[in-house]
């Protein structure tokens, strides 16, 4: 079995910088995303509750602060696989319970949407915080020090 230490040697040695960009956007679609949900609690609370079948106000409040944090995570750089990791079965449920009913070619569709972030969580649960990270920064101001 492949060990995290060894898919994060990978990932120092073959990340370029320009896949920070998509980092970034990543995180800030996760963090809209999720101001989305904290802005409309009530349209939000009703999508959950037609989808799961839960109505409890706890699991409408843990979805969208575990969207929000993870978002500014995977946005700065800052524990990016754990952040990843955690988003990975938000964004499954979504596109299983929340988009199964919906087109491809629907106007305004979040299938695609939801597919594509769970694209990009893979790929930077594989990839991590890159070289262009606040994580990079506090490992490079330590060893600089």
């Amino acid at each position: 079995m492949i060990s995290i230490d060894k898919i994060s040697h990978w990932s120092i040695a073959h990340n370029p910088k320009w896949l920070a960009f998509v980092r970034v956007g990543l995180g800030l679609a996760l963090l809209t995303k999720g101001l989305s949900f904290l802005y409309h609690p009530l349209s939000f609370h009703d999508l959950v509750t037609s989808s799961l079948k839960v109505n409890a106000v706890w699991v409408d409040n843990s979805i969208i602060w575990i969207n929000i944090i993870a978002g500014f995570f995977i946005l700065i750089g800052f524990l990016t696989r754990l952040a990843s990791i955690v988003q990975f079965p938000l964004v499954l449920g979504a596109l299983f319970f929340v988009n199964a009913g919906d087109s491809v070619f629907a106007f305004q569709n979040s299938l695609i949407f939801s597919v594509l972030i769970l694209l990009l969580l893979a790929v930077f649960f594989v990839e991590g915080d890159g070289p262009v990270s606040i994580t990079n920064y506090v490992k490079n101001e330590n060893n600089n020090s």
